[in-house]
């Protein structure tokens, strides 16, 4: 299990990253709109 922050210095928030690494499933939790894109490429290289 994997557990991670992601702040938005702009809106001050956080996005929660939890995974399994066993199967590979990710869940974002309160994205940031403005921030899509980042979390995505984040997913990328990781997962």
């Amino acid at each position: 299990m994997l557990f991670g922050q992601l702040f938005d210095s702009e809106t001050n928030k956080y996005t929660y990253l939890i995974a399994d690494l066993t199967t590979n499933t990710v869940i974002l939790v309160d994205l940031v709109l403005e921030q899509v894109e980042r979390d995505r490429q984040l997913l990328h290289l990781k997962y």
